[in-house]
């Protein structure tokens, strides 16, 4: 592409069918247009903002990467992974400096390559563990400057809540705050009703295994393995067997508390983020989490949930339908439902509710000096 005259800056030539055709520089590529942009603004020494709508094509790069002068564009942090992504596939992005690479309080300077080979005797790695943050993957080569690649940069600077926990903490007492109450819903199951107000046809939320339940006993009997007699009666030895106290235990003494009006809606994404935090009896506290199953159903997580249990602690836990991680404290307003699990207990609250307690027992933790973030 080239401009028809120097007296003429709106008409371009471009390749048509025809051989060159004119035509209105308005009417050429989003992406050409960012590298005339990016051209001009680098000659003057100043950044091009670049985000993932506006990634130059390769053909655009292989004329980049040939100019006598460097190309100098800007990543807003939250643009960083997906700009990355695209560049992994652009073999002429190679090599360039990240100019303010922030690491340990510090702004340093880095050189991004496609890939890195710790084979090669060139590279020390700074931390042989992948930590959550700038660090990940971060390495110094024996000309004394700092190196790293395109997936660690782009793992390095997402988001990690546990890296946000002021910021999270001022969104949900913003977003969340007190509202008038005029009524509340606290309805007590125990797993097998539970599993009934849920519209589920047989068996326990917990999945109890247990040959007592009714399917299993009623499948035996038409099998003609247990005679109607057997079919009624349980032996001795059978109830001080461990399933036995554990269909009693989950019958007679724990209880599922809800606090919802109705049963929450399928979730969309596939592995949703479970942020937790432990109120330990011994004073201490642990922010942490986890993920659920594949596209988990409601009485999935409560049954993976309910395993956490413990007499040590009561802990506080909050489900966001999002893919895997948080982008943002932002992600907190996809929040589906939330629980309080005690030992013989587990509470279920809304969406609201959720994030409103979640965040109580956030500040709490994070404020107590005996806090530990995993």
């Amino acid at each position: 592409m080239t401009f028809v005259s120097d007296d003429d800056w709106y008409s371009v030539y471009g390749e048509g069918g025809s051989g060159k055709e004119r035509d209105c520089i308005t009417n050429i590529p989003k992406w050409m247009k960012f590298a005339l942009v990016a051209i001009y603004y680098s000659r003057q020494g100043r950044y091009t903002w670049i985000n993932e709508s506006c990634v130059p094509y390769e053909q655009a790069w292989n004329h980049l990467s040939g100019l006598p002068f460097d190309i100098l564009v800007a990543v807003k942090v939250q643009d960083i992974e997906s700009v990355m992504s695209i560049f992994l596939h652009l073999s002429q992005w190679f090599p360039c400096r990240i100019v303010n690479y922030p690491y340990k309080k510090q702004s340093i300077e880095v050189t991004l390559k496609e890939f890195i080979k710790f084979d090669d005797d060139f590279y020390t790695r700074i931390s042989e563990h992948r930590w959550y943050d700038t660090s990940n993957g971060l390495c110094m080569g024996k000309d004394g400057k700092y190196y790293s690649d395109l997936i660690s940069v782009k793992y390095g600077f997402q988001y990690y809540w546990g890296n946000d926990v002021e910021g999270l903490i001022r969104y949900m007492e913003e977003k969340y705050p007190d509202r008038i109450r005029l009524g509340e819903v606290h309805e007590i199951y125990n797993t097998f009703t539970l599993a009934k107000a849920l519209g589920l046809e047989e068996g326990s939320v917990i999945g109890l295994m247990y040959w007592d339940c009714k399917r299993c006993r009623e499948a035996a009997l038409k099998a003609g393995k247990i005679s109607d007699q057997e079919y009624g009666e349980i032996s001795a030895d059978e109830r001080q067997g461990e399933e036995y106290k554990d269909y009693v235990y989950f019958r007679d003494t724990f209880q599922f508390i809800s606090h919802l009006t109705a049963a929450p809606d399928p979730v969309s994404s596939r592995k949703l983020p479970v942020l937790m935090v432990d109120k330990n009896y011994d004073g201490t506290y642990m922010i942490h989490g986890t993920l659920t199953v594949k596209y988990p159903k409601f009485e999935e997580c409560i049954s993976d949930v309910v395993e956490g249990r413990s007499p040590d602690r009561e802990r506080i836990l909050l489900v966001v339908d999002v893919e895997e991680q948080l982008r943002s404290a932002g992600d907190v307003d996809e929040a589906v439902y939330g629980f309080r699990l005690l030992q013989d207990s587990l509470e279920i609250f809304d969406r609201y509710e959720a994030v409103q307690l979640f965040g109580q027992a956030l500040k709490e933790a994070y404020t107590s000096g005996a806090c530990t973030i995993k």
